[in-house]
Protein backbone atom coordinates (compact mmCIF):
# COMPACT_ATOMS: atom_id res chain seq x y z
CA UNK A 1 0.00 0.00 0.00
CA UNK A 2 1.14 3.28 -0.90
CA UNK A 3 0.26 6.78 1.13
CA UNK A 4 0.42 10.38 0.81
CA UNK A 5 0.07 11.54 4.94
CA UNK A 6 -1.34 14.63 5.20
CA UNK A 7 -0.03 16.95 7.37
CA UNK A 8 -2.58 16.36 9.98
CA UNK A 9 -1.66 12.59 10.23
CA UNK A 10 1.72 13.86 11.37
CA UNK A 11 0.91 16.27 13.55
CA UNK A 12 -1.26 13.90 14.93
CA UNK A 13 1.20 10.81 15.06
CA UNK A 14 3.74 13.23 17.10
CA UNK A 15 1.09 14.10 19.41
CA UNK A 16 -0.73 10.91 20.13
CA UNK A 17 1.83 7.85 20.62
CA UNK A 18 -1.79 5.53 21.01
CA UNK A 19 -3.39 6.50 18.03
CA UNK A 20 -4.05 5.45 14.53
CA UNK A 21 -1.70 7.88 12.75
CA UNK A 22 1.30 7.23 14.88
CA UNK A 23 0.27 3.39 13.64
CA UNK A 24 0.42 4.44 10.42
CA UNK A 25 4.39 6.26 11.40
CA UNK A 26 5.12 2.90 12.75
CA UNK A 27 3.89 0.82 9.97
CA UNK A 28 5.94 3.08 7.53
CA UNK A 29 9.06 2.51 9.64
CA UNK A 30 8.50 -1.32 9.15
CA UNK A 31 8.74 -1.40 5.98
CA UNK A 32 4.66 -2.93 5.87
CA UNK A 33 3.56 0.79 3.83
CA UNK A 34 5.65 2.76 1.87
CA UNK A 35 4.56 6.57 1.55
CA UNK A 36 5.13 9.77 -1.28
CA UNK A 37 6.15 13.07 -0.62
CA UNK A 38 6.68 15.95 -2.54
CA UNK A 39 8.68 18.51 -1.53
CA UNK A 40 5.74 20.86 -0.54
CA UNK A 41 4.21 18.25 1.74
CA UNK A 42 7.49 18.03 3.46
CA UNK A 43 7.79 22.09 3.98
CA UNK A 44 4.33 21.83 5.00
CA UNK A 45 5.41 19.22 7.70
CA UNK A 46 8.12 21.24 9.26
CA UNK A 47 6.65 24.53 9.04
CA UNK A 48 3.21 23.56 10.78
CA UNK A 49 5.31 21.28 13.31
CA UNK A 50 7.44 23.99 14.19
CA UNK A 51 4.87 26.54 15.25
CA UNK A 52 5.27 27.28 19.35
CA UNK A 53 1.99 25.22 19.96
CA UNK A 54 3.18 22.07 18.04
CA UNK A 55 6.51 21.66 19.71
CA UNK A 56 4.93 22.32 23.08
CA UNK A 57 2.30 19.95 22.65
CA UNK A 58 5.07 17.62 21.04
CA UNK A 59 7.68 18.46 23.56
CA UNK A 60 10.08 18.62 20.28
CA UNK A 61 13.38 21.18 20.08
CA UNK A 62 13.54 22.17 16.82
CA UNK A 63 16.52 20.14 16.27
CA UNK A 64 14.47 17.55 17.64
CA UNK A 65 12.05 17.92 15.05
CA UNK A 66 14.88 18.45 12.31
CA UNK A 67 15.87 15.02 13.17
CA UNK A 68 12.63 13.57 12.56
CA UNK A 69 11.76 15.37 9.59
CA UNK A 70 14.82 13.86 8.15
CA UNK A 71 14.30 10.28 9.35
CA UNK A 72 10.43 11.05 7.67
CA UNK A 73 11.82 11.81 4.31
CA UNK A 74 14.14 9.26 4.30
CA UNK A 75 11.59 6.77 4.45
CA UNK A 76 9.36 8.68 1.72
CA UNK A 77 9.53 8.44 -1.91
CA UNK A 78 10.01 11.34 -3.72
CA UNK A 79 7.02 12.15 -6.25
CA UNK A 80 6.78 15.77 -8.23
CA UNK A 81 2.95 17.05 -8.17
CA UNK A 82 1.35 16.90 -11.75
CA UNK A 83 -1.57 19.14 -12.31
CA UNK A 84 -4.49 18.39 -14.99
CA UNK A 85 -6.33 21.99 -15.86
CA UNK A 86 -9.18 21.76 -17.36
CA UNK A 87 -9.95 24.44 -19.96
CA UNK A 88 -11.46 27.68 -18.90
CA UNK A 89 -15.04 27.41 -20.52
CA UNK A 90 -17.03 31.22 -21.02
CA UNK A 91 -19.11 31.93 -19.03
CA UNK A 92 -22.83 32.14 -19.98
CA UNK A 93 -22.95 36.04 -19.80
CA UNK A 94 -19.92 36.47 -21.96
CA UNK A 95 -21.75 34.52 -24.72
CA UNK A 96 -24.90 36.72 -24.44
Amino acid sequence: MRLALDTDVVVAALRSPSGASRRLIELLRAGRVSAVATVGMMMEYEAVLAREEQLAATGLSLSELGSFLDGLAALMIPVEPHFLWRRERPSISSSM
